[in-house]
């Protein structure tokens, strides 16, 4: 059986600044995708490892499709997404694996990045079959969080204090999905409907909407997964999320990314769906096995009650 480092192409994790990275206490649960901002190999390491900062990925893949593994992914935690939550889980770097994609954000991914990137899901898939990554492959814009005042417009990042919760982060970006939502969908690697232009165009909740009908919105939102705070408001937090959702699952809308279209709308229902009915599936199945249980409860032989029970009487006598 191999080992987790003989997954990547170079396990380099000897070489990396051990300050960076902290014991893993919790199962890993998710994979997060980003990108690096910066477009070569050299600023990108120095960024993460010579700051101190506290930044620090489990993977990286650069424009070769040439893939380094800094961290074995079930026991050292990496610090990617920082301030983070994600349904109902806080702090992403103590539950999910990082998987970095050399790449600026505002230039195409290279062939063989993508070649790579869906051969080491492929792998990451037997190695936690346990994670479903329909629903638990994320990008660090989904769950990297900052607090913000709406009425300033400001977003700090912040871990404690009262606040609007927005989105902190765009990684693995708008142009990542465009290639690639579809095609990871269609191996398994999250959801994907695709949509017509027509339920691009239409728009399904806006500013004028209701308030139930925002509030349904928030709340599926919130059920999909995402640190979205229900206001009735199709407030600035509110576009700034619906923004990301889609980005990832509208990525060639026509409107703009922050209205909320029938097409968002289809996806949206059809993760939500998927979630509701693994929750039931799993639910059922536990009492299933009660039910069985008790069902199959040794049963006390007649006349060894009988037996108990004078044995019980010449005691009290």
């Amino acid at each position: 059986m191999p080992n987790q480092m003989e997954f990547a192409d170079q396990d380099i994790s000897g070489t990396t600044n051990n300050k960076t990275f902290k014991i893993r206490k919790k199962t890993v649960q998710f994979l997060i995708l980003t990108n690096s901002v910066t477009p070569s190999i050299e600023e990108t390491l120095l960024a993460l490892y010579n700051k101190g900062d506290s930044r620090s990925v489990h993977h990286l893949i650069n424009r070769e499709g040439h893939q380094d593994q800094f961290a074995a992914e079930k026991t050292i935690i990496s610090f990617t997404s920082g301030t983070s939550s994600f349904r109902g889980n806080t702090s992403l770097n103590e539950t999910a694996v990082h998987v970095m994609l050399l790449n600026t954000g505002s230039e195409a991914y290279t062939q063989e990045q993508k070649d790579k990137l869906v051969a080491f899901l492929k792998d990451f898939r037997i190695r936690h079959s346990e994670i479903d990554l329909k629903i638990n492959l994320l990008g660090l814009g989904e769950v990297a969080t900052s607090i913000g005042d709406v009425a300033n417009n400001e977003k700090q990042t912040l871990t404690e204090g009262e606040g609007t919760i927005f989105p902190r982060h765009q990684a693995p970006g708008k142009i990542f999905w465009q290639e690639m939502v579809k095609e990871l969908a269609e191996q398994g690697f999250g959801l994907f409907i695709e949509t017509t232009s027509e339920q691009k165009n239409t728009v399904c909740v806006s500013t004028a909407s209701s308030t139930r009908e925002i509030t349904d919105l928030q709340n599926q939102l919130r059920e999909y997964g995402y640190a979205l705070q229900t206001s009735g408001h199709y407030d600035e937090a509110t576009k700034a999320w619906v923004t990301r959702f889609n980005q990832r699952y509208v990525p060639d809308a026509t409107l703009d990314d922050s209205i909320w279209s029938e097409a968002s709308q289809i996806n949206l229902d059809n993760i939500v769906n998927f979630i509701s009915a693994k929750t039931h599936k799993v639910t059922q199945s536990s009492v299933s096995r009660s039910d069985f249980f008790t069902a199959n409860a040794p049963v006390a032989n007649t006349d060894e009650v009988d037996t108990q029970q004078q044995l019980a009487s010449l005691v009290l006598k």
